[in-house]
């Protein structure tokens, strides 16, 4: 066995110690970052402008979503106002087209008396009389085969012979009497026998004479679809003023609410409610509006108490109780329905979002 020389034994160095002999140049640099370093300093600077550009952009989001809102409202009662309107010309035209429809059939023009019916049952199918109208035009359609009236010898007037300054004279004397109906027959006179003799004032007399005529039937006789053909035929000779216009959508009015009377007691209380509070004596030759007004009202009433026995039944609470509700506005509750719409207004407040298990 050899001997080791002490002088040949190394010393063997600890790991600190290997760390501690490597150069300081060759150590490797720790950069340390804080809080305080550059970098954050300009993410902490940017975030309040973000917050603020986001804050622009939902203000500018709301906005516009405040205006499409408003413009769409705006179109929305645009529309409804239109509806309204059409359904309101839709009323005054079917009048007009039935009362010559009427005017047609009597004078053998059968087949134009078919046409106009026909467009009266598109414009409503519920006018009083079209199913009879219709009837007696397919009638007359087939016993005649032709649009052309059978002569009568009553039917045919006696020829006027006067010339035409006598019977413009006489037409001036019937309208300071204002006798509409012979003044009228007076200008179909001259306007047949001398067409040429004054017609910018034959033209002026016809338009007083049927718009007066008109205002009188639909005023004070009653005649109420005659009236508003007057009118119609007034305005073939000039403009008609404002209140003529006034009366013959009144009287549209009218007879679109007798349309539904004991068919839609709702529809018939809308339409003479419109009426009432500026004609209520207008009348039809048998009822004054307001009285026509007050027996729907009592009629729709009926039908509304019956509508909320019927959610009652259901267990609809809240619909028997909004049904009671708009019963007693149109006419008092009868004693008897007090308690039954009191329960149901209690019902309703314990159970709000209770729905109705069938429909009526």
């Amino acid at each position: 066995m050899q001997n080791s020389d002490p002088s040949d034994t190394k010393p063997i160095r600890d790991e600190d110690d290997t760390r501690e002999t490597i150069p300081q140049k060759s150590r490797p640099k720790i950069i340390e970052t804080t809080q305080d370093s550059a970098p954050e300093t300009d993410d902490a600077a940017s975030k309040p402008r973000r917050q603020w550009l986001r804050g622009a952009i939902y203000t500018v989001i709301g906005i516009a979503l405040v205006l499409g809102l408003a413009v769409l409202l705006g179109i929305l009662s645009g529309n409804v106002q239109g509806l309204e309107n059409q359904a309101l010309s839709e009323a005054v035209e079917a009048v007009i087209q039935n009362e010559l429809g009427i005017r047609d059939l009597e004078a053998g023009r059968c087949n134009f008396a078919r046409q106009r019916f026909e467009d009266v049952a598109k414009r409503d199918a519920e006018y009083p009389g079209l199913v009879d109208h219709l009837s007696q035009a397919y009638i007359c359609l087939n016993a005649t085969g032709a649009p052309t009236p059978i002569p009568t010898a009553s039917l045919t007037p006696t020829p006027d012979g006067r010339g035409a300054e006598e019977l413009f004279a006489e037409a001036q004397s019937l309208l300071a009497e204002q006798n509409w109906d012979q003044l009228l027959e007076i200008l179909d006179s001259l306007r047949k026998n001398a067409p040429d003799h004054q017609p910018i004032k034959v033209d002026g007399l016809y338009f007083l004479a049927l718009r007066s005529r008109g205002e009188q039937r639909i005023l004070v006789e009653g005649q109420l679809e005659g009236g508003i053909f007057d009118m119609t035929r007034a305005e073939q000779f000039g403009p008609l003023d404002v209140q003529g216009d006034a009366y013959r959508l009144w009287a549209s009015l009218y007879i679109s609410g007798t349309s539904f009377w004991d068919v839609n007691w709702g529809q018939a209380v809308f339409y003479f409610e419109q009426i009432v509070p500026l004609v209520p004596n207008m009348w039809d030759g048998s009822y004054f509006a307001i009285d026509r007004l007050a027996t729907a009202k009592v009629n729709y009433s009926d039908e509304l108490i019956l509508l909320g026995d019927f959610y009652l039944s259901v267990r609809g609470w809240c619909a028997a109780n909004d049904a009671y509700h708009s019963a007693n506005n149109y006419h008092t509750l009868p004693i008897l329905i007090d308690p039954t719409a009191e329960y149901a207004a209690f019902r309703c407040e314990l159970n709000p979002d209770a729905t109705p298990r069938g429909e009526p």
